[in-house]
């Protein structure tokens, strides 16, 4: 997982760590749609709530798998079933490749400690997205377009070369959301260990428009001729 710092000031004011209550969660068109804390808050209680039937009392990749595609967890011979929040929380944790799990968890584990720490970091809760209700701070804020391009271009050319011709926007979307990417051709997941790339990449999610919007981009990819043209900002 990427390194991420905590930032107190970005902290969800309303999060009492004391308590283990269900989220405020909403239903839409008769179905529960978890944000990224209400995801957190549930994680959290049912750890709290099933701690001794789960190992060491945390959430692992299958776990989680498990309880956002049939609605229940396997624990030291049990199965855990999840409520309709919970299971909208399981898929909050498994969307966009896993991105909030591997944001909130440590040594690819989900834990309540990891998860409290994660609500304290707006760039772990949240990645690259901007919630309308929960509090945010902007990991971006500072960089601009020539610093973004400037980190991301190093970092392609140590990863694939110097004479790469284009980038994934998946991978670009992912190493923002995810502090890694998949590799297809080596087939595994690279973590990106650079916190400024992974905010480079957050800054170019964001700002998609200030690279080329036609070419290869419109169809899921930034040729090298777009990154290199990148507009300043």
């Amino acid at each position: 997982m990427a390194t991420v710092t905590a930032n107190a000031a970005g902290a969800h004011r309303k999060f009492d760590p004391t308590q283990y209550n269900e989220s405020e969660m909403s239903k839409q068109n008769g179905k529960y749609s978890a944000s990224d804390y209400q995801a957190a808050l549930e994680a959290r209680k049912f750890m709290k709530d099933n701690e001794k039937n789960l190992p060491d009392g945390k959430l692992n990749y299958q776990n989680i798998w498990e309880g956002a595609s049939s609605g229940n967890v396997g624990g030291n011979g049990k199965v855990l079933n999840l409520t309709e929040k919970q299971k909208a929380a399981f898929e909050k944790l498994a969307a966009d490749d896993f991105a909030l799990f591997h944001r909130l968890s440590e040594n690819n584990q989900l834990s309540i400690p990891s998860i409290e720490k994660g609500i304290k970091d707006p760039k772990a809760l949240h990645g690259s997205r901007k919630p309308e209700n929960d509090d945010y701070t902007d990991p971006t804020k500072g960089l601009n377009g020539p610093d973004s391009k400037k980190a991301l271009s190093s970092y392609f050319n140590q990863q694939f070369g110097d004479d790469w011709k284009q980038v994934s926007t998946r991978n670009i979307s992912q190493i923002a959301n995810n502090g890694r990417y998949y590799d297809d051709e080596k087939k595994n997941w690279v973590t990106v260990d650079d916190p400024k790339v992974v905010d480079a990449a957050v800054w170019l999610v964001n700002n998609s428009g200030e690279v080329d919007k036609g070419g290869a981009n419109s169809l899921g990819w930034i040729s090298r001729s777009e990154f290199d043209n990148w507009n300043d900002v």
